[in-house]
């Protein structure tokens, strides 16, 4: 059948390549095959009616965004942080202005590691993170603390195309406690994980 070798070239990575066949003709049985980062590549074959893919050489998709400022967080009141910096971007999937959140692009398996801290000098305390995928929380890690409350989270979740994933934080305090800053500021990281 017919070959074709397809790749994302250019000065910028702005755009996505879409590459569709024919009328319903299929590319592995999906509608189309987008390459969303510069250099990103495939081969595909015709059979006579649908397109198979030979190869694909595609950047793993892979962001961080941060909260650069303390965000209050109420008495046991669970708050979704507004991740408002972009610390880095390989695939366009990072939201740090609109809706704070990372938007998926493309189906697979996501290393999703977060992490949230809050001072406490008064009183022990204890800080809860969860990651929200869809509105829905998929999973929760808590830590008690007198000083640093930090909670951390690393784990490989499957994820479809249209996705979005969130962070949010809980404090137990009686007082309204406010995210770190610095260092130790709220962060979220998502790594495409590919064979």
């Amino acid at each position: 059948g017919l070959i074709y070798q397809i790749m994302k070239v250019g000065t910028t990575a702005a755009g996505v390549v879409t590459i569709d066949g024919n009328g319903a003709e299929t590319i592995a049985g999906v509608a189309n095959l987008k390459l969303y980062m510069l250099y990103d590549s495939c081969e595909i074959i015709c059979d006579g009616s649908n397109w198979n893919i030979l190869r694909e050489d595609f950047t793993p998709h892979s962001a961080e965004m941060s909260r650069a400022t303390g965000q209050n967080l109420n008495s046991t009141a669970l708050t979704k942080i507004n991740l408002d910096t972009q610390c880095y971007d390989n695939g366009l999937i990072a939201d740090p202005t609109t809706n704070h959140r990372f938007d998926i692009l493309r189906d697979g398996v996501y290393n999703v590691c977060c992490k949230g801290t809050i001072l406490v000098t008064d009183s022990p305390s204890w800080i809860g993170i969860e990651i929200h995928i869809n509105g829905t929380a998929m999973s929760r890690a808590d830590t008690w603390t007198h000083f640093y409350a930090a909670a951390v989270i690393s784990e490989n979740i499957e994820l479809s195309a249209g996705d979005y994933v969130e962070l949010f934080m809980q404090q137990g305090d009686t007082v309204t406690r406010a995210t770190s800053t610095g260092k130790e500021e709220a962060r979220m990281s998502i790594t495409e994980v590919r064979d």
